[in-house]
């Protein structure tokens, strides 16, 4: 199924909504977050509008729906994640009654001069300020006031292996993102999530590919977004779990 579009997912259920910036799910009346994975709940049913443009690519629909594995598989009244690159299971996300705002992925980096930062990724920029403009940010139930930035970096973007044997021969690209950072503590993120878990553990993992190694620090996290004006961050559900400090 090219790209995973067609895998039995939120976007392609008949409870899903479009509504101004937001994708919504009309029987739990929730916001569906922009995390970056496929996202499902155990109510999943086909859309009939995609069942008759593709039939094709939903022809494994009714087989799936007759096994009940989703009933069997995740819990009522939560959201579930998975990818359909790397197929994991699917992750518990959240329960619905606290998916009424936007919840959107972002990636603690480290920059030179910003610090450690979050990276907005492109389709969640709709959601923030403009650069030059300020947010809140909640941690553990703290406030921080932090600021939006545009910065110009050059980054490893892709890899190519000729055969087994070689050696990773990496991409670099130049482009620019958009960050949050602290101007008054370039420590605060790393402070938080290594306190939760073990970040030097987790660079130890990333040091044995040749890719990630060239990426350098990047941990995924979520924030529950507030009027633009602030951001709750929260720990990304399911991940990093077996570097969870004790």
């Amino acid at each position: 199924m090219p790209n995973g579009v067609y895998y039995a997912q939120c976007h392609n259920c008949k409870s899903f909504v479009a509504r101004d910036n937001t994708r919504n799910c009309a029987r739990y009346q929730s916001v569906i977050p922009d995390i970056g994975h496929n996202t499902i709940c155990r109510d999943w049913e086909l859309s009939p509008k995609e069942e008759e443009a593709f039939p094709d690519y939903y022809s494994y629909v009714p087989e799936l729906m007759k096994s009940g594995r989703l009933r069997q598989e995740m819990e009522a009244g939560y959201l579930y994640y998975y990818s359909y690159l790397a197929y994991t299971g699917r992750l518990k996300f959240e329960a619905f009654e606290n998916l009424k705002r936007p919840w959107v992925s972002l990636n603690i980096m480290e920059d030179e001069k910003l610090g450690w930062y979050l990276e907005i990724c492109g389709s969640s920029r709709k959601y923030f300020p403009q650069p030059g403009e300020h947010v809140t940010l909640h941690l553990d139930q703290k406030s921080y006031p932090m600021q939006i930035t545009d910065k110009e970096v050059h980054r490893a973007t892709g890899f190519t292996q000729p055969s087994i044997r070689d050696e990773l021969e990496i991409r670099y690209s130049t482009y620019t993102i958009r960050g949050i950072f602290s101007p008054e503590n370039h420590q605060l993120l790393f402070e938080w999530f290594d306190s939760r878990y073990d970040v030097a553990a987790i660079m130890a993992e990333r040091e044995q590919n040749a890719f990630t190694r060239a990426r350098g620090a990047e941990f995924d996290v979520v924030a529950e977004v507030v009027e633009k004006q602030m951001l709750i961050l929260h720990y990304y559900p399911s991940a990093y779990e077996q570097y969870l400090r004790d």
